[in-house]
């Protein structure tokens, strides 16, 4: 499932995610995607996840995606 968040998410919130597998979108301006990946890390899902920034051209906007390298059968 993919699931769109305009703030931070808390380390109890990130994790529920997380451990759901879901892919998680920041977008607007959520830009930090160092803190983003460092959280995802600290969570214990450094090895299990990617964390990507991505920025329109026309837009001072950031997407930070956080998508999981595969899903657990």
């Amino acid at each position: 499932m993919i699931r769109t968040h305009t703030t931070l998410l808390t380390d109890a919130e990130l994790g529920a995610e997380l451990k759901a597998w879901n892919t998680v979108l920041f977008v607007g301006g959520v830009a930090d995607w160092v803190e983003i990946e460092r959280q995802v890390e600290r969570l214990g899902f450094g090895e299990s996840y990617i964390v990507a920034a991505s920025k329109a051209l026309n837009d001072s906007s950031f997407t930070v995606s956080v998508k999981p390298l595969t899903v657990p059968a």
